[in-house]
């Protein structure tokens, strides 16, 4: 990491927090497990006064509605990256952390996945405006943003340019954390991204839009799709990435 992530723990077991502090300042995290943080009241004027980039709290620590307290400290620190250590599924957080910086850990609360989690979502706070600009891009391609294989098609752009996993890994490696990250399944991933593709290729006013693009950045991309052609969801992807990176990445 070229930053040390500032990690705040509020625990309800005290010794774990210590170990997954420690743990975490080994991987070179700035971790802190704050002691007596069972007061609500305390960790609020702990956040302000550390302004962390992660806080990792347990969801049975304070006797109150747990999508009140989220809500309270997104309101401290909207950016915040919340980690929950969730006894079980909570719907209500779950459709939450669809749109904000919210993950839930069930138990075994597992420290390598915590630290996994922290990086994921640091790197993807870091490059907002690059995932802004993804998203730009596949919407002006002429794919709908309503379609579940949008956000699924941008992540899978970002991967592949930014996380150095190649094109060759698009199904072995990027559906499986694709799925992950959006709380779906490989099956699902894939499904969504071919209905994606098979809408986008079938309304003339898209396809009109791909060729024109396509034809005026990228010959070898236009050459390959032509309308009555099945692409696959692995060159269309290829294609998506190879154009935003050599057209918008100047």
């Amino acid at each position: 990491m070229d930053k040390r992530i500032n990690v705040l723990i509020a625990e309800a077991n005290f010794n774990y927090g210590m170990k997954l502090a420690k743990y975490l300042k080994i991987k070179n995290c700035n971790a802190r497990n704050l002691n007596h943080c069972n007061n609500i009241e305390n960790l609020f004027d702990k956040i302000e006064k550390y302004k962390p980039d992660v806080l990792i709290c347990n969801a049975q620590l304070f006797y109150c509605d747990i999508v009140w307290l989220v809500k309270k400290i997104k309101s401290i620190q909207t950016h915040i990256h919340l980690i929950l250590l969730m006894p079980r599924k909570d719907w209500r957080i779950e459709n939450l952390a669809k749109k904000d910086y919210i993950t839930c850990i069930y138990m075994p609360y597992d420290f390598y996945k915590i630290y996994e989690e922290i990086i994921i979502k640091s790197d993807c706070i870091n490059k907002d405006s690059t995932m802004n600009r993804i998203q730009f891009f596949v919407r002006n391609m002429g794919i709908d943003d309503n379609l579940d294989g949008f956000e699924y098609t941008c992540s899978a752009i970002y991967i592949t340019l930014f996380e150095n996993k190649g094109f060759a890994s698009i199904t072995r490696e990027i559906y499986p954390e694709i799925a992950e990250r959006h709380g779906s399944t490989y099956n699902n991933v894939e499904r969504c991204i071919r209905n994606c593709i098979k809408l986008f290729m079938e309304d003339l006013e898209n396809n009109d839009c791909f060729r024109h693009f396509m034809s005026k950045y990228s010959d070898f991309a236009y050459r390959s799709c032509k309308i009555d052609c099945k692409i696959t969801n692995a060159r269309f992807i290829e294609l998506m990435a190879g154009t935003f990176k050599d057209y918008c990445m100047q």
